[in-house]
């Protein structure tokens, strides 16, 4: 069968367009295997403000000459920080560090989160990541021993600790994330009893680190933990006028570096655009910002390369489904891993239908997979039309029209027009809801902000914004 002929077949093909679907699943950050089994990376740095984290934070990492070292990493959800924080994590595998993941969704709940449960999760993620090495936390263990009450008083029962594997050992505390997570009656009187002994705990583990570092396992040299998911956080007014974040990332951040490894966290996005931010630079250095991809200038003129740094990413991934399709149905093996035996002019009807899809996107990551994957899923057979993508934009467009309140058409007017965000609670949400996106100058380094396009689209900003024309 000849290249023409399969073409041909394939844009017929109903199972290849559900492993299309598949493959922009907008949840899923490319993972290390992504990068070498096949090349799905696209590099967008030149179109991100010359954003590279493996100069902000992995190049820090590797030039201090002290074992811990804390950083933080930030940009609006689905902008691509998970699969940079991946990509960083190669970089310093590959350097001779052991790096460790921690997705906060999987350990924390983020509606409700203290500095002690994230402590408590490192130091799980930290034991069972280590258990295999067979370094035996010794420090943890008398910890643990010498408060054999207060655990029972965490829901535990007694446990035989020489009876239970090296992580069951150190950290019946398994339980105690869950409990923190899970039950609501429990989190208080757990967190309370933790921060009671938070400075002897933290010394116990701060010697089992030390100790682990001297004897890492595969050549490795120092230890990374990275605290993914952070930025989900949502914004929590107190009582006494202060709100959630300015508490865990500001008032905690002596016991957020406490541990004595390297630590990356992840924070929300409003936090650099509060009253907190000088705080933020004095407590942690410089957070690093992953910026939109941009697709158009701050004049509103469409930003090519931009555009066509979006197209490349959807051609690497369709390149990916095509090729191992292709291996498995037709049996056919591809040398060439960047072959496109589906074009993406095969793919859509038209390249102003692709345009369009990649220019309402704003230049966010994950709108470009939930704009293909419903596309993808109102078509019967390639390729993509044009209908099929104005519905997907309309399912869009619905739902920030129903994410915006009344009162903010006004405030997205004005952003529109100054491509600035003004220091207030009410704007930071905006970003915090990515009605208004952040982006970066290459050259001048220059940060500015406009509306999310999809916004745009919607009568109630357009009204907004002629009011706002006329008042000038």
């Amino acid at each position: 069968m000849n290249p023409e002929e399969i073409k041909s077949q394939l844009l017929l093909d109903e199972d290849l367009l559900r492993d299309l679907f598949n493959r922009f699943d907008p949840f899923r950050p490319l993972r290390p295997r992504d990068y070498t089994d096949h090349p799905a990376y696209v590099n967008c740095q030149d179109v991100r403000g010359d954003e590279n984290i493996l100069n902000g934070i992995g190049k820090r990492i590797l030039n201090f000459a002290g074992p811990a070292s804390c950083h933080l990493y930030t940009g609006h959800r689905g902008s691509g920080k998970s699969t940079e924080l991946y990509r960083l994590k190669s970089y310093l595998e590959e350097n001779g560090f052991l790096v460790i993941y921690l997705n906060s969704d999987e350990d924390l709940d983020l509606q409700n989160v203290q500095h002690t449960d994230i402590l408590l999760a490192c130091t799980r993620r930290i034991i069972e990541e280590l258990e295999s090495s067979s370094i035996r936390p010794n420090a943890l263990l008398t910890w643990l021993r010498e408060r054999g009450e207060e655990l029972k008083n965490f829901g535990l029962s007694e446990v035989d600790i020489e009876g239970l594997s090296l992580e069951q050992q150190v950290f019946p505390g398994s339980k105690i994330v869950a409990n923190i997570k899970t039950s609501a009656n429990n989190r208080e009187k757990i967190r309370k009893q933790v921060e009671e002994n938070i400075v002897t705990f933290n010394e116990a583990l701060n010697e089992f680190i030390e100790e682990a570092q001297q004897k890492l396992p595969n050549g490795k040299s120092r230890l990374v933990v990275i605290v993914d998911n952070l930025d989900r956080i949502p914004i929590k007014r107190n009582p006494d006028g202060s709100n959630n974040l300015d508490v865990l990332f500001i008032d905690r951040s002596v016991q957020l570096k406490s541990l004595n490894c390297h630590l990356i966290y992840t924070v929300p996005i409003s936090l650099l655009y509060s009253h907190s931010a000088a705080n933020l630079q004095n407590d942690y250095g410089n957070t690093e910002v992953l910026p939109m991809i941009m697709v158009q200038d701050k004049e509103g003129r469409v930003h090519q390369q931009g555009i066509d740094k979006i197209k490349e990413l959807i051609q690497e991934r369709i390149d990916y489904v095509v090729n191992r399709f292709v291996e498995k149905k037709y049996s056919l093996s591809i040398d060439n891993q960047r072959t496109s035996l589906l074009s993406l002019e095969d793919i859509f009807d038209q390249t102003t239908t692709l345009e369009r899809l990649c220019l309402v996107t704003g230049g966010q990551l994950r709108a470009v997979m939930i704009l293909m994957g419903e596309s993808i899923n109102l078509i019967d057979q390639l390729p993509i039309t044009r209908k099929a993508v104005e519905r997907a934009i309309a399912i869009s467009r619905n739902t920030y029209n129903n994410t915006v309140d009344g009162k903010d058409w006004d405030k997205l007017a004005e952003i529109a027009k100054s491509k600035k965000v003004i220091n207030d609670e009410q704007y930071r949400q905006l970003l915090l809801d990515r009605c208004v996106l952040e982006y970066r100058e290459v050259d001048s380094q220059k940060i500015w902000h406009d509306v999310h396009p999809l916004i745009k689209e919607i009568d109630e900003f357009q009204e907004a914004y002629q009011r706002l024309n006329d008042e000038y």
